[in-house]
Protein backbone atom coordinates (compact mmCIF):
# COMPACT_ATOMS: atom_id res chain seq x y z
CA UNK A 1 0.00 0.00 0.00
CA UNK A 2 1.01 3.75 -0.48
CA UNK A 3 0.08 6.44 1.93
CA UNK A 4 -0.75 9.51 0.68
CA UNK A 5 -0.89 12.31 3.24
CA UNK A 6 -2.13 15.33 2.65
CA UNK A 7 -2.59 18.49 5.02
CA UNK A 8 -3.68 21.14 2.64
CA UNK A 9 -4.10 24.82 4.20
CA UNK A 10 -2.23 27.80 2.65
CA UNK A 11 -3.04 30.08 6.16
CA UNK A 12 -1.50 27.81 8.85
CA UNK A 13 -0.42 24.89 7.10
CA UNK A 14 -1.76 21.80 8.89
CA UNK A 15 -3.74 23.97 11.45
CA UNK A 16 -5.95 25.58 8.28
CA UNK A 17 -8.90 24.25 6.27
CA UNK A 18 -8.05 26.53 3.74
CA UNK A 19 -7.79 24.42 0.53
CA UNK A 20 -8.60 21.13 1.76
CA UNK A 21 -10.55 19.44 -0.97
CA UNK A 22 -10.13 21.77 -4.16
CA UNK A 23 -6.55 19.32 -5.18
CA UNK A 24 -8.06 16.25 -3.84
CA UNK A 25 -11.62 16.48 -5.74
CA UNK A 26 -9.72 17.64 -8.65
CA UNK A 27 -7.94 14.23 -8.75
CA UNK A 28 -10.70 12.38 -6.79
CA UNK A 29 -11.53 10.10 -9.80
CA UNK A 30 -8.18 8.93 -10.17
CA UNK A 31 -7.29 8.42 -6.56
CA UNK A 32 -10.47 6.02 -6.07
CA UNK A 33 -9.10 3.66 -8.75
CA UNK A 34 -5.83 3.29 -7.28
CA UNK A 35 -6.25 -0.48 -5.27
CA UNK A 36 -3.36 0.12 -3.36
CA UNK A 37 -3.65 3.97 -2.14
CA UNK A 38 -4.84 4.92 1.33
CA UNK A 39 -5.34 8.89 1.55
CA UNK A 40 -4.89 10.24 4.88
CA UNK A 41 -6.34 13.96 5.51
CA UNK A 42 -5.29 16.03 8.42
CA UNK A 43 -6.23 19.26 8.51
CA UNK A 44 -7.63 22.00 11.33
CA UNK A 45 -10.73 20.15 11.53
CA UNK A 46 -11.22 21.38 15.68
CA UNK A 47 -12.87 18.09 17.11
CA UNK A 48 -14.52 14.71 16.98
CA UNK A 49 -17.54 16.27 15.30
CA UNK A 50 -15.71 17.65 12.16
CA UNK A 51 -13.29 14.76 11.74
CA UNK A 52 -16.14 11.72 12.07
CA UNK A 53 -17.19 12.40 8.10
CA UNK A 54 -13.77 11.73 6.95
CA UNK A 55 -13.29 8.69 9.01
CA UNK A 56 -16.88 7.62 7.57
CA UNK A 57 -15.99 8.45 4.22
CA UNK A 58 -19.36 10.84 4.39
CA UNK A 59 -17.52 14.17 3.28
CA UNK A 60 -16.82 13.34 -0.27
CA UNK A 61 -20.85 12.46 -0.39
CA UNK A 62 -21.48 16.12 0.98
CA UNK A 63 -19.76 17.98 -1.95
CA UNK A 64 -21.78 14.89 -4.54
CA UNK A 65 -18.97 12.79 -4.75
CA UNK A 66 -18.87 8.94 -4.19
CA UNK A 67 -18.11 7.35 -0.86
Amino acid sequence: SVVLQWTGGRGGGHHSFEDLHEPILFTYNLLRQQQNLVLVIGSGFGDSVHSLPYLTGDWSQQLNYPK
